[in-house]
């Protein structure tokens, strides 16, 4: 029982309405309460439990913990009418046979009136009679009571209705209904069955359509199976979009026990059910009701506010409605709590309905509150992106911009320009934007050519200074005379000297770095042959021992290994210093797990394993060995009620790799599932090596690993006609099993012809390259003797492939006398995908993963039509070009908006991937301050 003072714990609910944790504590003291028995007190209770549900959705815990309650009380009436009120409430938010079932037992049973039961009938097979798996419990129970009460033709109709829909005991139905009609009017048997025949023999056909899907989910609860099984009925929805709607509220009920964060991979799930329910074929007319429940359940999301403030211009009421839901996401200060680019899209709608309300106000007080509120939130949206400096299009300011100027306030408009240009004073594109705003608004020649000077003077920091250097020559020969474009012809030369003076230095170190790097995985290599041949030594001799060995020389054995093993280096080594905490309470959290280990260490990452028929079980990662033997000290020891058991989590990873290129994340996840419960999986990065292929797979004990290498190690997959040996073994750290393939298929390589043997060296094209971009190294092939510096041939290779094909303009000029010929290198072993030129047929998929490869985005891209090339750009995004221009065309409306490998993608143009690759990170600098209106600076000093 608590000590807690209930009327201390409920003011501050009344404070803070919006914190869950403040919530709980009052629902648990009165919970504790209850075991005196006062009606007073479970009144109470309700009170506090309805509180919360106007701003959170109920958790598998509370309902249970509801459900417990209510049978406590022992006046039977009393306790019926309250588990009658709490099946209504739970229903609202989760409307699936698991609730309605026991909702419609307890009607009936406890006699409820016959208009009442029949109004839940009708809306329980409203809500359930698409539910494909477990419909037939409300049939039964419907049809049930109509054969008792009602007369044969009202019961012949509803079973003829179930025969209608496919569901999963469709032929125990058609059996059923047969009996129906011998039992209830035999003489006309025929002419009953041959109607619910044709109706039996048009759902059967549809059945294996939903068998697919049902078949997976039964393996795997996963949000990405839900959306393609939503997806696919979605295109055959013929009901008004209840099909989709009894599936989403399913998938919605299966990820209750979900810790509601903002990073849930089952937000993807709410979006693209509201992307589906947007088109108007759908008929939805309850978007409102969803997007409300979507932020309940997910109030930490930026992504479930700005969908809902998004639509707010639907809503009755809208603008209060928006108001409210400001004051929530600025409470919880998503902006600090959830990542950058999804608050982005909240900042993004917050600040277009705010602009498109002040359009259509005029000069009311309620038209000038909301232009208040609209500087208060740009004030304080672009002093927040530009310090998050993780948008390299700079959205938000540029919005911002555009609305001041659309307001006339060019003088606000003017420091949010000045202020990304002083914050990102080394990006080109954001000097040309300055340089257009005042062009847009009627600068004369002085103050453009001014400001491209002023980033010709910083041009040793740009990150493409060519571009500016270009530009401002441009300006300078139409602006000025003779005189001064030769005056700025020798300052661009100095610039540029100084540009590829500092590009050589860099190239220098990167390549000292690399050596040093090359020799630390030499070392290693060392090491790990060492210890290979040291450990076939050992069992050699333990065989001629007859494995003859005493306890102190295998304690020895194992120190020496250990040793060996911690010398290879210190980078993060996830699955020796993991530990597994099992046992543990359904409402377990991070942030309880964070407190219960808070003596051993900071966790490095955390995750907790929801398992249906066993209690919770999470993984939790340390930094070094010492924490994770403090952390085993805590084994059977209690969180809540519960003795939690600490293990050490090694060897429950393993390592795969050689699986076919198109194969999805969530396809492999699901395929290695065959094995056991899954953890996780970690894909690597595509930043530096495209061609990387292999993943790791954690499962929740070292036992399923071992089964996992047995299982799945040598298995043939297939893909577009090639056979693929998958490789499974158990996960060792310290041995690295991925190499860095050469630069070629990055694209980052150049390949020069034609050079002159005996004049040119590698400091020769090292100086003739620099200026396209920073250089890895210069390789030039020794000539034959006589002399010769080179043997007519040459490489040069770039940190980026956006260098390497700025390079190509190189083509056909003169190096020591001779025209040379420049082209992109091509790899020994061909990609099979080429760069794709800037054409009609080529569009950009931005906001992309870093560990989605090529051919992924090839199958992805394909659902519009067929692709003739993808060149990735990863992390970033890549081009993809078809082979026809009308499904160019069609795949912005078609893949926008689209939820690929986790993320939401953006379709664009190939400057737009142009200008995401040459973005690059700001310095830090004093940035000056937005003015604010005088009404909003004196509701502020109000406020304090």
């Amino acid at each position: 029982m608590t000590s807690w003072d209930p009327i201390a714990l409920e003011k501050s609910v009344q404070d803070s309405p919006y914190d869950n944790d403040a919530h709980n504590r009052l629902i648990s003291c009165l919970r504790g309460r209850l075991q005196d028995n006062q009606p007073e007190v479970y009144e109470e209770l309700e009170k506090a439990r309805l509180l919360k549900l106007k701003f959170f959705v109920l958790s598998q815990s509370e309902i249970n913990n509801w459900i417990e309650d209510i049978k406590r009380i022992e006046d039977h009436e009393n306790q019926t009418k309250k588990m009658l009120d709490f099946y209504r409430i739970v229903i609202s938010d989760y409307p699936v046979v698991r609730f309605w079932k026991p909702y419609l037992e307890l009607q009936v049973h406890s006699k409820c009136s016959d208009d009442m039961i029949k109004q839940s009938f009708t809306d329980a097979l409203l809500h359930t009679v698409h539910d494909y798996k477990d419909s037939d419990q409300i049939w039964h129970i419907v049809l049930e009571y109509f054969e008792k009460v009602e007369p044969f033709e009202s019961a012949l109709k509803l079973h003829l209705k179930r025969l209608s829909y496919p569901h999963r005991t469709l032929q125990q139905s058609f059996e059923e209904f047969s009996a129906f009609i011998s039992r209830n009017d035999a003489p006309n048997y025929e002419k009953h069955v041959v109607t619910g025949n044709k109706l039996y023999s048009k759902s059967c056909k549809s059945q294996r359509y939903y068998d697919i899907h049902e078949i997976r989910l039964a393996k795997l609860n996963n949000p990405q199976l839900w959306i393609e099984y939503i997806g696919q009925v979605g295109k055959y929805s013929s009901d008004g979009g209840r099909e989709v709607t009894t599936l989403f509220e399913r998938a919605v009920a299966a990820s209750i026990t979900d810790n509601a964060s903002s990073t849930s991979p089952w937000i993807s799930l709410w979006l693209s059910f509201i992307y589906l329910i947007y088109d108007p074929k759908t008929n939805f007319t309850a978007i409102e009701s969803i997007l409300s429940k979507f932020v309940r359940v997910y109030p930490y999301s930026s992504k479930s506010y700005a969908e809902y403030i998004r639509n707010c211009p639907l809503f009755e009421n809208g603008n209060q409605k928006f108001l409210v839901a400001r004051d929530r996401f600025k409470k919880v200060d998503v902006m600090h709590s959830d990542n950058y680019d999804d608050w982005k899209i909240l900042a993004l709608s917050v600040l277009s309905y705010e602009i498109s309300e002040a359009r259509s106000g005029g000069e009311d007080e309620d038209n000038l509150d909301i232009v208040d509120i609209l500087y208060e939130d740009a004030t304080e949206f672009v002093e927040f992106a530009t310090n998050a400096n993780n948008d390299a299009f700079h959205t938000i300011e540029k919005l911002t911009i555009s609305i001041f100027e659309e307001l006339g306030d060019l003088e606000n408009a003017r420091i949010v320009v000045g202020k990304i240009l002083q914050k990102f004073s080394d990006q080109s594109e954001v000097w040309l934007y300055s340089c257009e705003f005042e062009k847009r608004h009627g600068a004369d020649p002085h103050t453009i050519l001014k400001i491209l000077e002023s980033a010709v003077d910083n041009a040793v920091n740009l990150d493409w200074p060519e571009r500016i250097i270009q530009e401002w020559l441009v300006a300078q020969q139409i602006y000025t005379g003779l005189d001064e474009y030769k005056a700025s012809l020798l300052k661009a030369n100095t610039a540029i000297t100084l540009v590829n003076v500092k590009r050589l230095h860099n190239a220098k170190r990167r390549r000292d770095q690399d050596d040093e790097e090359e020799e630390i995985e030499q070392m290693k290599e060392v090491v790990k042959n060492e210890e290979d041949k040291m450990e076939e030594e050992e069992a050699h001799s333990k065989r001629q021992k007859l494995d003859i060995q005493t306890p102190d020389d295998n304690l020895e054995e194992k120190q020496d290994k250990t040793k060996n093993v911690e010398t290879i280096g210190s980078h993060r080594n996830r699955e020796k210093f993991t530990i597994r905490v099992s046992n543990l309470p359904q409402e377990i959290t991070e942030k309880t797990l964070i407190e219960f280990f808070k003596e051993c260490g900071q966790p490095k990452e955390i995750k907790i394993i929801q398992e249906s028929d066993r209690p919770p079980q999470a993984t939790v990662e340390f930094s070094n060995q010492q924490e994770v033997f403090a952390a085993i000290t805590r084994d059977m020891k209690k969180i809540g009620e519960n003795e939690v058991r600490v293990t050490q989590a090694e060897t429950a990873t393993v390592w795969v790799t050689n699986f076919p290129p198109g194969m999805t994340h969530e396809e492999i996840k699901e395929y290695f599932s065959g094995a056991g419960q899954i953890v996780g999986a970690r894909f690597p990065s595509l930043k530096f090596n495209q061609n990387r292929r292999f993943c790791y797979i954690e499962y929740t004990g070292s036992e399923i690993a071992k089964q996992a290498v047995s299982k799945f190690n040598g298995q043939e997959l297939n893909e577009s006609g090639k056979v693929y040996h998958l490789v499974v073994k158990i996960s060792r750290p310290e041995v690295k099993q991925d190499r860095r393939i050469n630069a070629a298929d990055e694209g980052r390589e150049i390949f020069i012809q034609n050079l002159d043997f005996k004049k040119v060296s590698s400091n020769v094209l090292e100086e003739l390259f620099a200026k396209f971009g920073e250089i890895e190294k210069v390789s030039l092939p020794a000539g034959k003797g006589n002399g010769q510096l080179n043997n007519g041939y040459g490489f040069v290779t770039f940190k980026s492939n956006v260098s390497a094909n700025n390079a190509i303009q190189a083509d056909g000029s003169k190096v020591e006398g001779r025209p040379i010929k420049v082209s992109i290198a091509q790899s020994v072993k061909q990609r099979g995908i080429t760069t794709t030129n800037k054409n009609i047929n080529t569009i950009s998929i931005l906001n992309l993963d870093d560990t989605v490869n090529s051919e992924q985005i090839k199958k992805f891209a394909s659902k519009v039509g067929p692709v003739k090339s993808v060149d990735l750009h990863p992390g970033i995004g890549a081009l993809v070009e078809y082979e026809n221009v009308t499904d160019s065309g069609r795949a912005s409306m078609v893949l926008s908006g689209e939820v690929f490998e986790g993320n939401i993608v953006e379709i664009g143009t190939t400057d737009d991937l142009k200008r995401k690759v040459v973005g690059a990170k700001a310095n830090t600098k004093e940035k000056p301050k937005l003015m604010v209106p005088a009404s909003v600076a004196r509701r502020r000093k109000r406020v304090l």
